[in-house]
Parts: structure tokens; sequence; C-alpha cells
């Protein structure tokens, strides 16, 4: 606690050569008496009536210049001051001081804290941390601290940060931070492990198991019967799961040996109950699935078939016909029949092709690979010509002699190898006719020798041909 010689809160105003002061944020009523004297701006008068907590009255008028809001001091310095009892007071008020400056820490004892009324009949220096909403004597010295005089009057001083006031009523310590008063306390033994205190470590820095409350671990108890659920030592929220009857049970209330206790948890709700008509381990085939092969059965059935046509089931064309080729490899002497195409005259095979049922009619175009081999081992590319045409024998107005669809030709490089295979894909051929189920179909193969872009010198021998169509096996009856 800071007791002064001086009081300067708040500001005054003041007119030149007017005695009528007016404070702002001033508590002058009590610690100010007639005869004190005002000093501001480097002047200084002697107060003549103290009127309330902001007005009060100069013996003479202001001598300097009007004052308007300003700092100032009024000093305590009144001859009242002299009398025995203030003298006494002011003593009281000096030791004070000294004992704080002793202690080191500005720490008081107060007869309570937040207190908002002052007491009737208060003991001289008894000391009280005044509240937020003081009444009485207190009003308008919220947070002050107050202290009582010998004539039962009370004096205010103005907490300082780091101040430190401990509460006998209340057994509690605070302390002046720049925010306000906050409780320091520290814990008191009397709280140390008792009911709405606080809980203690043991030696081994856990909380002693008589402070904490009790526990409900779930265990979970899998048994065979209803009689080994029935005998568990279990408590409430402990699971038993039944294997005979493949369901589990919680226990609700003790005893564990009362069925009723035994609660079955139940799947939620929304659950599977059954699939396909069926409970229990279910196994399924297409057949469990209504509906399921009938939608399968064209799907699985469809794809991509390859039809390998061996250079055998080709004729060659009596215009222009390539000859017949048959060669025994030199090393394991193994017979290869094939069609040897000219390098300088295009030459042509064909093969007649009775398509199923369930083809795709060539849509959007036919695919094809050209197997083939060098005659000798010199290289350069081979231009291969594919065309086809469809004659349906259904319709009754079709023909033999249906002009052929546009030749597609592709090329590919010989290997340099007499005896290597080489292949060359000609795709995206359109076939001419009428394709439709059950129809023959006519390829014509050919070298397109005269072509610039066809630079092997040699005869290439035709091995066979690969066509891929699409088909449905379940509509190819």
């Amino acid at each position: 606690m800071s007791f002064s010689d001086f009081y300067a809160t708040g500001t005054v105003t003041v007119p030149a050569g007017g005695t009528a002061v007016v404070g702002a944020g001033t508590l002058w009523s009590t610690p100010i008496v007639a005869g004190d004297t005002l000093e501001a701006g480097g002047r200084a008068v002697r107060i003549l009536d103290v009127v309330d907590n902001t007005h009060l009255t100069l013996a003479y008028g202001w001598p300097g210049t009007a004052l308007a809001g300003s700092s100032y001091i009024i000093v305590f310095n009144s001859p009242s001051r002299t009398t025995g009892a203030y003298v006494a007071e002011r003593l009281r008020e000096l030791i004070e001081r000294q004992r704080i400056l002793d202690d080191g820490v500005p720490t008081y004892v107060a007869k309570g804290a937040g207190t908002n009324a002052p007491p009737a009949t208060p003991a001289a220096s008894d000391l009280y941390l005044v509240g937020s909403a003081p009444t009485g004597a207190w009003a308008g010295y919220g947070g002050y601290l107050a202290v009582a005089t010998d004539a039962g009057a009370w004096r205010f001083t103005a907490p300082a940060q780091g101040m430190r006031l401990y509460d006998t009523a209340t057994d509690a310590t605070w302390e002046r931070h720049a925010a306000g008063w906050v409780n320091i306390s520290p814990v008191p033994t009397s709280a140390l492990g008792a009911a709405n205190g606080v809980a203690t470590l043991d030696s081994g820095g856990k909380v002693p198991a008589a402070q904490l409350p009790a526990l409900a671990i779930t265990e979970t108890f899998p048994v065979a019967s209803q009689a080994a659920m029935l005998a568990l030592t279990a408590q409430a929220g402990d699971v038993a799961i039944r294997s005979d009857i493949r369901k589990s049970f919680i226990l609700s209330a003790s005893p564990a040996t009362t069925l009723a206790n035994w609660l079955e948890i139940l799947a939620p709700l929304g659950a599977v109950s059954s699939v396909a008509g069926r409970t229990g381990d279910v196994t399924l085939g297409t057949a469990d699935v209504s509906g399921l092969d009938a939608s399968l059965a064209g799907k699985l059935a469809t794809g991509t078939r390859t039809i390998c046509i061996p250079v055998a089931a080709f004729t060659p064309r009596s215009t222009n016909p390539p000859a017949w080729g048959l060669t025994e490899t030199a090393s394991n002497k193994r017979m290869v029949r094939s069609l040897d195409f000219d390098p300088a005259t295009a030459e042509y095979a064909q093969v007649c092709l009775p398509m199923p049922k369930s083809w795709n009619k060539g849509y959007p175009y036919l695919w094809t690979r050209v197997l083939w081999a060098p005659s000798d081992g010199s290289i350069g590319n081979v231009r291969w010509a594919v065309r086809a045409v469809c004659v349906d024998f259904y319709d009754g107005t079709d023909h033999l002699d249906r002009a052929w669809g546009t030749a597609i030709a592709a090329a590919s490089a010989s290997s340099g190898q007499s005896t290597a295979t080489c292949y060359t894909d000609v795709p995206n051929i359109t076939i001419d006719g009428t394709p439709a189920d059950n129809t023959l179909m006519f390829i014509e193969v050919y070298r397109d020798a005269a072509n610039a872009a066809d630079t092997y010198t040699g005869d290439v021998k035709l091995l066979a041909l690969y066509v891929h169509v699409n088909i449905n096996l379940p509509n190819d009856a």
C-alpha cells in the first residue's frame, strides 16, 4: 500500500482569477481538507473549502492562466493536519510503510476483499479492498484500499501494480495486475484430496485410487451356452457372445445369473436380413438372381474371333495368278507351301468364306493380317492389297459376279532373311455387296507390285491370312 503526502488523481478546470475549481475523475471529500494547497502550472493557492468530491473553493483568485482539464497536485500541508489525532494517524501510516519496506514485498493484511459496504464499527487501521460497487462512505472508491482512522473515518489509496493483499476472511491472496486484482492463492492443505478440493499425486506421480471415481471396464466373454453365460462373473456393460445361437448379449444390471438382465444386441435398423431370399451363410450363383443368366448370355459370348486361313485354302486367279511354291528349309527340312508373288506384275489369289449368322457384317470395316516370307535375304518393302465382297444366297437376287469393294493396301519391310516370316496389317477394308447372316464372303489378296512403295526385288511367299470378325455365339444357330 502506498501512502502519499499529496493527491493528484484526475484533472482540474479553473478560470484565470477564479476561485471555483471543478475536478474530473477526482475524489476530494475525504483526503482533502481546508488549508491544503492546490498546485498547477507553476502556481499554488491555498484551499478555502472542500465542497464535494469534484468542487473546491480557493482562498483567493487563481493567479495564473486558466486551466482546462489540466494535471495538478494537492499538497497535504493544512495546519489542521498538525492536531494530535492527525499526527497519530500519520505515525501509524509511516510505521506501516516502514514495515512494508522492511518486508521487501508489498503484501497487506486485510479484513475483507471485494467488500462493497463499509463495516459499521471498524477498528483503527483496519484495511479493506473495496469492491466494484461500493456504497456509503466507500461510494466512488471501487478497487481502492480503505483504511479506518481513529475518528471512524476512512482514508483511501489507489492500488499500485504488483501490490499484494491477504484476505483473512477468505484465506485468499490477491495481487494487483494491469487488468485488476487477481486471486493468486495457493491450494490450502485442507483442500488436498478432499471433496470439492484438489486431487493429489502419490510417490509414483499418479492420482491415488481412493481419489478416483468407480470405473466400469467392459469385458467380452465368448460362451457356448446360456448356462455358461449365466455363470459368468460379469458386471453391467460386459458382453457375452453366444456361439451356440450366433447372438451377442450385454449385461444391463447385476446379477449376471438373472437371464432377464442380459439384453440381446440387435443389428442396426436397415441392415441386410437376407440375400436373394436366403439367410445365414449364403453362396450365390447366377441362377439365384432372377434374369441374370439371360442378361449375361449374349454379353459373355460376344467378342472378336480370328479366322486363320492357310495358303492351301486360297485359289490362284486364272488371270495373273501367283505360282504355287513348295520350299524345303535347309536345316530342319520343313516343307513350306506358298503362293509366290512376282515383283513386277500384280498377281491375285482368292478365298471364299461362309460367314456365320451372328457376324458383324464387316461393320464398320474388315480387318486382316497377311503372313508372308521373302524369297531371299535382300531388304525392301512389300505392299499387299486386300479387297472383299459378299454374296447373299438367300435374297434370290444376288449373284456371284458382284463388283469387289475398294482395295486397301499397306506395306511392311522384309526381314533380310530368306526363311524369316513377316506380316502386314491391312485394316479398314470396306466389304462390297450385301453383308448379311449366312452369306459368302470372297476375299482377294494381291501384291501391289506396280506401286512405288513396293521396293522388294524378289518373289514373296504368301503363307496365310488372318481375318478378324465379331460374333455372338448364342445367336449363331
